[in-house]
């Protein structure tokens, strides 16, 4: 194998929007243990805290204790995608502040709720020094994997970043962009409806092949500082829901955009798995299953003792399997299978 194997709207504040095999992934991830010798306090996670992405405010968690109350704000870009990996894109330009509702410390964890009374989600905070914590939202009965959060001084005054794509592409990389940009949505409409109708799929796969292989042909496998990583991640995206010959011409120059770190390796992961697995061979990362009278059953894996490992040094979400099938299988159960379709759940 080679190196790399080596290797819409949210409930709160945000929409996490991955889709790969048209489902979304998220889960659960098991936190280090806090390096606080003694169990914190609500007024020790008082404060303001703020997640980094490209050296860039992406969240910005303020929490304030006032008569043994916590209150405060989380904010958040109204939208972005996070691919498996845990790798950010599309983020917009706007974000929203939502209030934070109630806070308690369980087992020296914080648990709050945020955003509207009525639509709130659930976070845990985990201090792991004075100054750095780790972030989940739970989803369900699972928790996304975790974000790492610097407490900063309250007179910053920390805002959520505006400037997420400041760079100048070329006029012809701009519209490469735009049009990625409307395939995917259109991609993703058919793939979140319920219920999910393989004809339709297989209709707007179809019309993307042509624009694909022009790409393809164009640039190979796009590169990340040629067309941004939003564009790069979409277009994998559109390439996973195609049909097995046109993957299996373009996994080599994937693969080397990988080593090259040109493409994500999550990405990466997931393509091959596909491969793999439409060849008839086992899979590597798990990321592949089948719908089964409306139940997830992963597809056959290579090293299924080195799994959860694999998942885990990719930072693919959920690391556990198990959790990951628990995940999948409501996309099982809303799929429809009208037709063959090469991109099913």
């Amino acid at each position: 194998m080679n190196d790399v194997k080596r290797l819409r709207r949210p409930r709160v504040a945000f929409l996490l929007v991955f889709a790969t095999i048209s489902v979304l992934y998220f889960a659960t991830n098991v936190l280090a243990q806090p390096n606080a010798p003694d169990t914190p306090s609500l007024q020790d996670y008082a404060g303001t805290w703020v997640l980094k992405v490209d050296g860039k405010n992406f969240c910005v968690l303020r929490l304030e204790l006032a008569n043994g109350r916590l209150t405060g704000s989380l904010s958040t870009p109204d939208h972005f995608q996070m691919d498996p990996g845990g790798q950010f894109s599309n983020i917009s330009s706007t974000h929203r502040e939502n209030p934070i509702l109630e806070g308690s410390v369980v087992d020296g964890d914080l648990q709050f709720k945020a955003g509207l009374a009525s639509d709130s989600t659930d976070f845990l905070l985990r201090l792991t020094d004075h100054d750095h914590a780790q972030f989940q939202m739970r989803l369900g009965a699972n928790l996304t994997s975790p974000w790492n959060l610097l407490r900063v001084s309250d007179s910053e005054k920390a805002t959520v970043a505006s400037n997420w794509d400041a760079k100048e592409y070329p006029k012809e990389i701009v519209a490469l962009r735009s049009e990625l940009d409307e395939m995917i949505k259109e991609d993703q409409a058919v793939r979140t409806e319920v219920p999910i109708v393989a004809s339709k799929m297989r209709q707007v796969d179809q019309r993307n092949y042509p624009e694909l292989v022009r790409i393809y042909e164009k640039y190979k496998w796009p590169p990340i500082s040629v067309v941004g990583g939003t564009a790069a991640h979409n277009y994998w995206l559109l390439v996973q829901h195609q049909e097995l010959e046109f993957q299996q011409r373009v996994l080599p120059d994937m693969q080397r955009a990988t080593d090259a770190g040109e493409a994500s390796k999550a990405d990466y992961a997931y393509l091959y798995d596909r491969v793999m697995t439409r060849e008839g061979k086992p899979q590597h990362w798990g990321s592949q299953v089948e719908c089964k009278d409306g139940k997830a059953v992963l597809a056959p894996v290579d090293d299924p003792a080195g799994l959860d490992q694999r998942r885990k040094d990719l930072q693919l979400m959920p690391v556990a399997i198990d959790d990951y099938l628990k995940l999948v299988a409501p996309m099982c159960s809303n799929f429809a299978h009208d037709a063959p379709a090469p991109g099913t759940p």
